[in-house]
């Protein structure tokens, strides 16, 4: 099977959407839909080419129109397996309050396919999806064809349906088809994500200190463990999930293991994500598998910390990464069974321009996501997702590939990179458009964190570790200085973070990382203060005269012992009112709650400690409101143009919220101080942040 060529991937992804115009029910149909049942004249009519009506503005409806009003369908899906399914994909997604009698019967409710052209005009139409619904409901259903049915030779369908097994011929030829195209013909794909240097892939490179060997000769039952002393070769890395009791004992390298294992081991005794991968490696055709659990040694120190110190370096110089996306521990692997689809796929035939009978099959979208997938949701798998040049994934119902070029999958969907690992990889240093905002590397940063403290680590410790090979990275792009998570050159907007929820975010109890530090809390964070949009500028107000780092191993943005900022800048007392309350509160300068809420974050009201005037508000970090009064040191200022001619002026104040520690002051939140002029007078003083 051939993947649709590189240059024609934005053009399908543009334009395979299909809109089908409409009405949900709010009563489930029957789901006993056998295929030999008819179909309807309105679904007989549906055609590729009626679908994707080339030259029609958009603001005209364009077509198929396929049923008078929601009531024609509905009654039609009692008979007519194919209007069933549209129905059923609409009823997936009913709104909370049920449209009007006359939008069920009306005009409005006219049930439109509606498309447009994959191709330049006079190039048969190529389909992937309907979209049901208008601007108040929606579904999706999924189109493809057989790999030999004429409509797929033809080039009017590009989606293929899904094989039964995910290990099957197929899938590996399939699979095989994506490496190599990758390798040949994406020049990108070499980069780093420093893009000071090129991957040869045709050559050897200098492997891991250990890898996995599963072509050596003698029994293919057994797996050694190769130390490699600097010998060069090819490999594969592996993205799994160790699970929330971690992984036996069996699936990990110990120092008292680690001779028996380069005797050999049997597979047999490995989990089965681990034989899973060492299957896709042969069939492959590649030799050396890197597996952290078994090519680092977990229970030596000085190891450990040289070997997670390289791991970013050995997901970005395998020559691809098989990700087991939907195995949540090593006992599932790779090859998930695969369910039936439900309910059963519709088939349509429909007349070919080349004067032969093509045939398509309509079935539900599958509601998947490798954002959600378990491997998402853990923390050191973000940094293996953005390092890895080409990810082959493994989901329960399809196969992925992801490099830094094009994303695709196992039907030939393909889609548009709009994730945060390209995000990083294709932006640079340079500004790019995301939306109508202009971000920077640095936002992109910011950004990774949001997502990063949301997943989980099996050990606490590890926070800013498995950030340490994308950290690295970026350095070398950047030539920044690394700062427990924060970068210095960009610190009056490093700082302000805000914890996600305070009912889910603790103090960590370790020296893992200085208050300042998103990484000394347990729980997410949230940058989403400093994006800057086009009518507000941030403005630095503080000035960094002193950064020390005190690192607890060999990696220097690694586990962090101690860390301090000496700052120089305007700082005032404030009072912490407010306490909890389920109340939604809309954001306002004139509020008298004690709180107000954006979002699912609680933000208590800054008060004048002389008045209790209020004055502003603050994110606390953790659910504790302090006792006495708090210190808020003025980070940056806000400057608005709210159209009002060319008149800038400074709005609010972005401030930390401090209190008096040992050695200094210690964060305990961040907010905004919202009335202008508040800070003036202040004199400058230096602090010392621990």
């Amino acid at each position: 099977m051939q993947t649709p060529p590189l240059q024609s991937a934005a053009s399908v992804s543009r334009t395979a959407g299909v809109v089908v115009g409409g009405i949900a029910a709010f009563t489930s149909p029957t789901t006993n839909r056998e295929a030999k049942r008819p179909l309807c004249d309105s679904c007989n009519g549906i055609t590729p080419a009626r679908l994707a009506t080339p030259g029609i503005p958009r603001s005209q409806r364009a077509g198929y129109r396929h049923s008078p009003n929601f009531h024609f369908l509905e009654s039609s899906a009692q008979s007519c397996p194919m209007c069933q399914l549209i129905l059923l994909a609409i009823n997936e997604r009913k709104p909370s309050q049920p449209p009007s009698k006359g939008r069920l019967q009306g005009p409005k409710a006219e049930i439109w396919l509606i498309g447009s052209p994959a191709a330049t005009s006079g190039q048969p139409p190529r389909l992937s999806q309907v979209f049901c619904g208008n601007s108040r409901m929606s579904g999706y259903l999924n189109l493809y064809t057989k790999e030999d049915d004429p409509a797929a030779l033809s080039g009017d369908l590009v989606e293929k349906g899904l094989d039964t097994d995910s290990a099957s011929d197929r899938n590996f030829k399939l699979a095989s088809q994506w490496l190599c195209d990758c390798l040949t013909k994406h020049p990108a794909c070499r980069e780093t994500i420093s893009r000071i240097s090129l991957i040869d892939d045709s050559s050897s490179r200098h492997l891991p200190t250990r890898v996995l060997d599963v072509e050596p000769q003698g029994d293919p039952k057994t797996v050694y463990l190769f130390e490699a002393n600097g010998q060069c070769g090819q490999y594969v890395a592996l993205s799994h999930c160790w699970g929330p009791k971690g992984l036996q004992e069996t699936a990990q390298t110990k120092s008292n293991t680690l001779e028996g294992r380069k005797s050999g081991i049997l597979q047999q005794n490995l989990p089965k994500t681990f034989r899973d991968a060492i299957v896709v490696m042969r069939r492959l055709g590649f030799r050396y598998l890197w597996i952290d659990a078994l090519c680092i040694l977990q229970d030596n120190v000085e190891d450990w910390e040289y070997e997670s110190s390289q791991m970013g370096a050995y997901y970005q110089n395998a020559v691809f990464t098989i990700a087991a996306a939907d195995a949540e521990d090593g006992s599932i692997g790779c090859f998930i069974p695969r369910d039936s689809p439900s309910p059963e796929p519709v088939m349509l035939s429909f007349p070919l321009h080349n004067n032969t009978t093509g045939h398509l099959f309509a079935t539900l979208r599958p509601k998947i996501s490798i954002e959600q997938s378990p491997l998402s949701q853990r923390g050191w798998t973000l940094q293996e997702r953005i390092l890895s040049r080409r990810i082959l994934y493994y989901t329960k119902n399809r196969l992925y590939w992801e490099c830094q070029t094009l994303t695709t999958s196992e039907d030939c969907k393909l889609m548009i990179h709009k994730n945060l690992r390209f995000g990083i990889i294709n932006n640079g240093i340079t500004t790019v458009k995301m939306g109508t905002q202009g971000l920077q590397l640095f936002n992109q940063w910011y950004l990774m964190v949001d997502s990063y403290t949301a997943r989980k680590l099996t050990k606490d410790r590890d926070k800013l570790p498995a950030l340490s090979g994308l950290a690295t990275e970026l350095q070398k792009r950047t030539h920044g200085h690394y700062l427990a998570g924060l970068w210095a050159e960009h610190l009056h907007n490093g700082l302000l973070w805000q914890a996600g929820d305070v009912k889910l975010t603790l103090p960590f109890s370790g020296p893992r990382a200085p208050s300042w530090s998103w990484a000394a809390l347990e729980g997410p964070v949230s940058y989403e203060i400093c994006v800057e949009d086009g009518t507000t500028i941030q403005t630095d107000a503080v000035r960094v005269l002193e950064t020390h780092i005190s690192v607890k191993g060999i990696d220097p943005n690694g586990e962090v012992l101690s860390g301090s900022l000496v700052l120089a800048g305007c700082m005032k007392a404030a009072t912490v009112l407010g306490k909890k309350t389920e109340n939604r509160i809309t954001h306002s300068p004139t509020a008298s709650s004690s709180m107000i809420y954006l979002g699912e974050n609680t933000y208590n009201i800054l008060a004048n400690p002389n008045s209790s005037a209020r004055i502003g508000w603050i994110s606390l970090d953790t659910a504790e409101i302090p006792s006495t009064n708090i210190f808020c040191i003025r980070v940056s200022d806000n400057k608005n143009v709210m159209d009002r001619g060319e008149e800038v002026y400074y709005d609010s104040y972005n401030v930390l919220g401090l209190v008096s520690c040992e050695g200094g002051y210690r964060r305990v939140g961040m907010g905004e101080v919202q009335e202008e002029g508040w800070f003036e007078g202040c004199v400058e003083e230096e602090i010392r942040l621990v």
